[in-house]
């Protein structure tokens, strides 16, 4: 299905000028016409129409999912369908009916499908977990499980591996993350000075017992425990009815083919979505109005990392509309920007990165200063970067555990022109002079609330999501004065965007597989489910061409959106 790129003659493999685009063709994946809809009326148990359910229609054949909430009279409404065959059930008021159909629909065609909410929904637990000691009592005895509990629970408690199924090399992957992590946490608490190696840090050896310990136990054939919250994809849409401005939106979901992961992704002036593919090498865009998806073929890395495929770091679109976008090879990560209307690699940027292992994502986003220069959070090597656009030199600002800036995320420009970084791991947002490189932190109440991405309103103040503060925070940047609202469902929080017209800040609940929107005006929250409750959002991005739609992506390869409609 994909062709081979076709590099430039005489050009090393690092300086490719041209990448190829290979839109993919997939069966069904023709935009259905405006009248591809399904209709019909949402009903109780004694056949009285019933207004605020929520409505999911969806399709295994074409990876999509509407899911909508039915107005005046019961009556739904789709909107325009990929042709196909859907499913059809109904949510509210404590009822949901049975999955009905198949719905066969195509081409300008409306297709009718009434449902009875009939059927009691269940009662789930967002989370059911158990106190440490229990998960810990579930572990087989041996060396492994002594190694665990005596390093790996100064970050994290038991049920990060109990509750965790892997394969072997998916665990490599995060034994190899969690040992840099500790390392970074005991150098922290001791002082260590850069190089050295702390009291406790996990030895060769261990890390071997560890690792095999977890792959042998913890492996995808393992049965999860019975303590785990079901996985049930409907278990957090709401029981009550939904009214006013919550029943005024539909959320779409989409499946991308071949099983792509979405690492991060970015939308241009036009609507569409530059994606940058967790694993693969390769990135990608996506074109809403026509639902096709293309993947563009990138230079092969000068290193493979030892515990991943060439990893994607982040896209992001600069204020010409070109695409930039992160290599994660180590020790030469490229950052490249993209011409999407030549189709060419207009810039090639070496940026040098740590060769010590230590996480998934190595650049978490790029912001794009005036003066010309390009800055980036590194996460898992508490690192910012700065690059110049004109000659190319990098300059690195390294986070040591001693000071501020440890687990650098989101990253923008203020009101005053300055660079402002999430601290993560510090629970603090950094104001940095892009001249001089000075650094004035700014504390988040509680204790490591875990400062995530961050985003400017319209007068160049701060809102910062939150994940175990699980709370907004307004941060100006005149003042330096904060103030907090905690998430509606005492969700963590994870990405944050605002509509800067009507001054709206829309955030992502991951824990609760919602979207949200608070107004500052009247301190009001407005919050939408997702179709599936399994999907944690990861990142939101308003898309510039429907100002009041939300877009979203989760690491299992699915993107969607919600539109509020007015």
């Amino acid at each position: 299905m994909f062709n081979d790129v076709g590099w430039a003659k005489g050009k090393p493999a690092r300086l490719i000028l041209y990448l190829s685009i290979v839109t993919a063709t997939f069966s069904g994946w023709v935009m259905g016409a405006g009248n591809t809809i399904i209709t019909g009326i949402i009903k109780n148990a004694s056949g009285q129409p019933v207004a605020g359910a929520l409505v999911k229609v969806g399709s295994s054949e074409t990876g999509l999912t509407f899911m909508v909430v039915s107005q005046a009279q019961g009556r739904y409404t789709t909107p325009s369908l990929l042709p196909g065959k859907y499913s059809v059930q109904g949510f509210g008021g404590g009822y949901q009916s049975e999955a009905a159909g198949p719905v066969n629909v195509a081409g300008d065609t409306q297709a009718k499908m009434d449902v009875s909410l009939s059927v009691p929904q269940k009662e789930y637990s967002a989370t059911n977990r158990l106190p440490d000691a229990q998960y810990a009592a579930m572990m087989p005895d041996g060396e492994g499980k002594r190694l665990l509990l005596s390093h790996c629970t100064l970050c994290h408690g038991t049920w990060k591996y109990v509750t965790r199924r892997k394969t072997p090399k998916q665990w490599e992957q995060k034994v190899t993350e969690m040992r840099f992590n500790l390392l970074q946490k005991l150098q922290e608490l001791q002082h260590a000075a850069a190089g050295e190696t702390p009291k406790g840090a996990l030895t060769d050896h261990e890390y071997e017992v560890i690792l095999d310990y977890v792959a042998k136990n913890f492996g995808m054939d393992t049965p999860l425990p019975p303590s785990e919250p079901s996985k049930e994809v409907n278990r957090l849409l709401p029981r009550t009815l939904l009214q006013g401005a919550a029943a005024k939106y539909v959320a779409m979901e989409l499946k991308l083919p071949g099983g792509q992961q979405v690492g991060a992704f970015a939308l241009d002036p036009q609507g569409t979505l530059w994606i940058s593919e967790l694993t693969s090498g390769i990135f990608g865009r996506f074109d809403p109005k026509t639902m096709t998806y293309s993947r563009i073929f990138t230079p092969p890395g000068k290193v493979v990392l030892p515990w991943h495929d060439d990893l994607f770091g982040t896209v992001a679109i600069d204020p010409q509309g070109k695409i930039w976008f992160t290599s994660n090879v180590i020790p030469n990560a490229q950052w490249f920007q993209y011409d999407p209307q030549s189709k060419q690699i207009l810039k090639t940027f070496d940026v040098p990165v740590p060769t010590i292992p230590g996480g998934d994502v190595l650049f978490n986003q790029l912001q794009f200063h005036s003066n010309g220069s390009i800055w980036a959070t590194g996460t898992a090597y508490h690192r910012l970067v700065k690059v110049d656009a004109g000659t190319g030199k990098v300059t690195e600002f390294t986070q040591s555990p001693v000071r501020w800036g440890q687990h650098p995320f989101g990253i923008v420009i203020a009101g005053d022109n300055m660079i402002w970084f999430a601290a993560d791991d510090d629970g603090a947002v950094i104001r940095v002079d892009p001249d001089t490189g000075k650094m004035t932190p700014y504390k988040i109440n509680g204790q490591k609330p875990g400062a995530r991405r961050i985003e400017t309103d319209a007068d160049g103040n701060l809102w910062i999501a939150t994940q175990a503060g699980r709370k907004l925070v307004k941060l100006d940047y005149r003042t330096g004065k904060m103030a907090e609202y905690p998430f509606p469902s005492a969700s963590a929080g994870h990405d944050v965007d605002v509509d800067k017209k009507r001054n709206l800040i829309w955030f992502s609940e991951a824990d609760a597989a919602k979207l949200g929107r608070f107004d500052p005006s009247t301190n009001t929250f407005v919050e939408f489910s997702l179709p599936e409750a399994n999907e944690v959002p990861w990142m939101s991005k308003l898309d510039p061409t429907h100002p009041n739609r939300i877009w979203w992506n989760t690491r299992s390869g699915k993107l969607g959106y919600v539109e509020v409609i007015e």
